[in-house]
Order: structure tokens, then sequence, then C-alpha cells
């Protein structure tokens, strides 16, 4: 027991400073944030992380060790394609590109891969939508800047006048300005899941209530009620010392924290 208190406590310092870190690294204060907690582990370790970290709201899930895996399946399908390939479009003279034949082959190019790719996950080219990312460098200054093209061809030295200019809107001056990169992003839309929502039921969550049992929290044992996560409803509220107990994962809520359930069935951490 004295070896998982203290994989415990050197879990909490690592995840909690790591996260107290970031936010003072932006100047943000804990307080500004919610925590999100999920995995096999999140609900048995977020408790004490925001304490450690200063947080005081924490949100769990009904997916909780699948989260990542949920999420990503409700996600559009994304490839992105480069072509590091360097095309000049206004000289140090201030002459702009008039041939346009290099650049939309490389976006052909570039489409046909993705085209290729996305048939291979069950979508016709039709389905596929396009992004395109250029980064552009001036020869005087050095420095690189990501511009969107939403046409995708050149058709005119208007367009390249244009892509120029955005460039200059971030990074004035008057020099040679080139393509550096070509980066393509292709998506493809996927259906989404619809979260069914859940009426009110009130706060009282004594049909969830399995029990209770000695658990030992912070250096002690304590008397911990415990309930079956599948039968709390929306609304139901759930005070610590608790334990909370799904088929995928446990929630420790500590003495003077609330587990409150949401419209959707999720959890909503907080101090009492």
């Amino acid at each position: 027991m004295l070896q998982r208190q203290l994989s415990k406590e050197f879990l909490k310092r690592k995840i909690g400073d790591q996260i107290a870190w970031m936010i003072k690294d932006k100047g943000l204060a804990p307080q500004d944030f919610v925590l999100f907690a999920f995995g096999g582990g999140g609900g048995c370790l977020c408790c004490d992380i925001a304490d450690h970290v200063g947080i005081s709201q924490i949100y769990v899930f009904t997916q909780s060790a699948v989260f990542s895996a949920f999420g990503s399946s409700m996600m559009d399908v994304l490839h992105i394609y480069e072509d590091p390939h360097k095309i000049i479009l206004r000289s140090s003279s201030g002459q702009y590109l008039d041939s346009f034949d290099q650049y939309n082959r490389i976006i052909a190019d570039l489409q046909e891969k993705s085209f290729r790719d996305m048939r291979g996950e069950g979508f016709r080219p039709e389905d596929v939508n396009f992004i395109l990312e250029l980064e552009l460098k001036c020869k005087k200054n050095g420095e690189s800047v990501l511009v969107e093209h939403p046409n995708l061809f050149l058709q005119d030295k208007r367009d390249v006048r244009g892509l120029c200019d955005r460039y200059m809107e971030k990074v004035p001056g008057d020099s040679e300005i080139s393509i550096e990169v070509f980066r393509l992003k292709a998506t493809c839309l996927t259906p989404h899941y619809k979260f069914e929502s859940f009426p009110l039921s009130g706060d009282d969550s004594q049909k969830a209530l399995k029990g209770k049992r000695e658990a030992y929290w912070r250096g002690r044992f304590v008397e911990a009620k415990v309930y079956e996560h599948k039968l709390l409803e929306s609304g139901n509220i759930v005070r610590g010392p608790a334990i909370i107990e799904a088929e995928d994962t446990t929630y420790v809520i500590p003495e003077g924290r609330k587990y409150t359930v949401d419209q959707y069935l999720n959890g909503i951490i907080e101090e009492d």
C-alpha cells in the first residue's frame, strides 16, 4: 500500500507540475481553467492533480477510458501534403511571376495524391475539400510567413500580388518574396455522433448507492460511499468522500468536493 501511495504522489506531482508550468508560461492563472480528465486512471487522479495545480472545476466523461479513441472516431479525415519547392513570386526588382505552369503543376500533383489516398479511405474526389497554405519567405529579412490561398491555382498576376500583399501585411518590406513550401490540406467530412441530452431528475443519488467501505485517503482510512456509475442520472449529486465505480474506470471524490451529473451524463467535479 505504501508503494501504491508513493506512486500516486509521484504521478500527482509530475502531471500537476507540468500543467502548472504550462499555465504559468502563458501568463495565466489556474483559476481560469477547467481540468478535463479521461483515460482509465483519470478519474482516480484528477482531484489530487487539480488540488495540486489550484484548479477548482473538473470534467470527466462517460467514455472515460476510450475518450481519445472516441474523439478520433468523430474527427473528419485529414491528409496533409507538402512540397518544399521554391518559386519566386516577386523579384528584388519588383517583377511579379507571370508564368504559372510550375506552380499549378505542383498543386495538381498534390491534389492527385490526395484523391488517391482518399479513394483508399472510401471517399470520392468530389468529397474532398482543400485548404492551401504557402510558406512565403523574404530574401532580405529571411522571415517565413504562412499565407492561405483559397483559390489553390494561380489565374493571373492579381493572384500573385495578393499573395505578396498578404505577406507584407505581416512583414513589411520591399525585397524578393518566394514560396518555400507548398502545404495542401485535404479534408473529407464524416458523420458526427449526436449526443443525447437527458432531462434533469433531481440531485438525489441514493438509487445509485451500492454501499460503504473503508478507503485509504490522504494518510488515513475513512468511510466512503460507493456508487454505481451507470445508475446515476442527470442532475444527481454525489458528495465526497465517495467512490463511483464504472465498467471502465473509477472516480474518486474526496471530502470537500462534489460530483454532479450533467445533461449528457458527464460528471462535473467541483468544490462543495
